[in-house]
């Protein structure tokens, strides 16, 4: 398998015995080469999804999405190195990329937008913006806002987004 759910293992072992039993399985299981995260792949100089991080991605279910995100938020660091790739003086956003900032928003809206025009839902942006946005329903890291594009900080950047989207949504 190349992803093993923590719902195999127990949550919070109850004892320090159990603790060590579940930590010795995941200790096998990672030697066996099994990830605690979905798969990227390399093409090139270029990042992409595996096919099953793709099929995470892409599920028409919000919670797999989120369960998706907030996997690669915890293991974040393996993924924000694949995010860009030097071409030239520039440096180019990857096919990881893409793929992430194009992902539906896992939302409590019956809306879909992708991650890059959501908002992470934090108590200033929702006391200025209010609560009708499309806010992630996911706790993501701070470093995976920012290459996946998500609103989370309240500044000109993000009053110019908003903008635009009243302009864009009046007509």
């Amino acid at each position: 398998a190349c992803l093993v759910s923590p719902d195999y293992l127990a949550s919070k072992p109850k004892s320090p015995e159990a603790e060590a039993e579940a930590e010795s399985w995941l200790q096998f299981f990672t030697r066996l080469g099994v990830r605690l995260s979905p798969a990227v792949e390399k093409e090139g100089a270029n990042w992409k999804c595996s096919k099953e991080l793709q099929l995470l991605l892409d599920s028409t279910h919000s919670t797999v999405r989120k369960a998706t995100l907030e996997c690669l938020s915890l293991h974040w660091e393996t993924y924000q190195g694949c995010m860009s790739y030097p071409f030239g003086r520039t440096l180019m956003g990857t096919k990881l990329a893409r793929s992430l900032r194009t992902t539906p928003a896992p939302t409590k809206k019956r809306t879909t937008v992708p991650l890059a025009d959501s908002y992470y839902p934090k108590a200033e942006l929702k006391t200025l913006l209010g609560d009708g946005l499309p806010y992630v329903d996911a706790v993501l890291s701070e470093p995976m806002l920012e290459a996946c594009g998500i609103t989370h900080k309240l500044n000109a950047k993000a009053l110019v987004k908003r903008l635009k989207e009243l302009k864009r949504d009046v007509g």
